[in-house]
Parts: structure tokens; sequence; C-alpha cells
């Protein structure tokens, strides 16, 4: 699955006490209807698959970002292991463009 990364909150502290979480807002490219489709993940600092989201959190918002799993409804799961595929520009939230698609491998691909 494709997205672009359109928000990063700071961070928060975690309900349970242990530690602090930030939110990463995504928009997620839906072939059909061929729209972004917005999603979520809380990325926890200190749990294991928080180094897997790193790159994606330095290289900020207009990331655009494949290798993401859906986890229920509309969030991501945190568990995805995220690549950067480039960046896209955003304008009031919403990202500028669709992925681009590459032929070969049949995969969308961000700018």
């Amino acid at each position: 699955m494709q997205g672009v990364v359109v928000g990063i909150h700071e961070p928060k502290p975690c309900r349970s006490g242990d530690g602090v979480y930030r939110r990463i807002e995504i928009m997620v490219w839906q072939p059909s209807p061929g729209k972004y489709v917005w999603t979520k993940t809380d990325i926890v600092e200190s749990f294991r698959n928080a180094r897997n989201w790193r790159e994606v959190l330095a290289a900020g918002i207009g990331t655009a970002i494949s290798g993401l799993t859906l986890r229920r409804g509309v969030e991501i799961n945190a568990d995805s292991h995220p690549v950067i595929t480039g960046t896209i520009s955003i304008t009031n939230g919403k990202p500028d463009e669709p992925p681009d698609v590459d032929s070969k491998q049949g995969e969308k691909q961000g700018r």
C-alpha cells in the first residue's frame, strides 16, 4: 500500500503512562476509485517497531512511502515496514498528485 505523510504530531504521553507516542497522518492512495484516503498510525517511541518509522519521521511531511498495511478501519499497522519512495507536494493537508505508476512492477511510486 502506498501513501504520503501529511501530518506528524508532537510527542504525547501514552494513556498507560509507559512513555510517549507520535501520531503520523498518512493519505493512502486507493487505485479504485483513484483517490487518497486519510489514515493514521500511532508510534510509541519505546516500542521495537518505532525504529521502522525513524526515517519517515526524519523526512517529514510530503514523504511518499510504500510498504504500508492496514490494521483496522483507517489505521495503518505500526508494525508496517515503510519504504521512502520520494516526495509529493502537499496543499491544505492533501497530496497535490497521485503517485507515479511503475509499469514494470505494477506498483505505485512517489515522486
